[in-house]
């Protein structure tokens, strides 16, 4: 009676109106357009992820200048008080040394005097012991006495003569 291929037509068309019936096309329909809206609302999330982290990255680049331009000059910083502070030690270290020159330099004049002086007395001691001695002596205390009495005679005769000149 009927052929195989009828009942099959006829089944699919029972089946095409039991889904007709059950809604199944607007619940795939709306199940497809939940799930486009979720691949928008992910596609959205991500934009809006991207914008987040290009603003973040642009932050961080200004952060990261600023931090490096921050070091160059408190580095800059350092090194010229490092300099100013040699300067200041080197000044200071040449203005010692000059001072202890000086006080070597004064320290070696007042040696010379002081050497001078020592010398001076030692030689002053010496002449007068020699001179004790040979005035001590009798065969020189008439050498001196006729020394002194002519030496004397030339200064009366040269004061004389200026007396007369006059």
């Amino acid at each position: 009676m009927f052929d195989a291929s009828f009942w099959v037509a006829i089944s699919f068309l029972v089946f095409c109106i039991f889904l007709i019936y059950k809604k199944i096309p607007q619940l795939i329909s709306q199940n497809l357009d939940d799930q486009i809206e979720d691949i928008k609302k992910n596609i959205e999330e991500a934009k809006n992820l991207k914008k987040n982290s290009e603003d973040l990255l642009l932050e961080y680049k200004k952060k990261i200048t600023s931090a490096e331009s921050q070091k160059n000059n408190i580095i800059k910083n350092h090194i010229q008080e490092t300099e100013h502070l040699l300067k200041d030690i080197e000044s200071k270290f040449k203005l010692s040394v000059e001072n202890k020159k000086k006080t070597a330099e004064q320290k070696i004049e007042q040696m010379k005097v002081s050497a001078i002086k020592e010398i001076q007395q030692i030689s002053n001691k010496i002449t007068f012991d020699v001179v004790k001695d040979i005035l001590n002596d009798s065969e020189n205390k008439n050498h001196i006495e006729k020394a002194n009495k002519s030496y004397l005679e030339s200064i009366y005769s040269e004061i004389s003569e200026k007396k007369l000149n006059l």
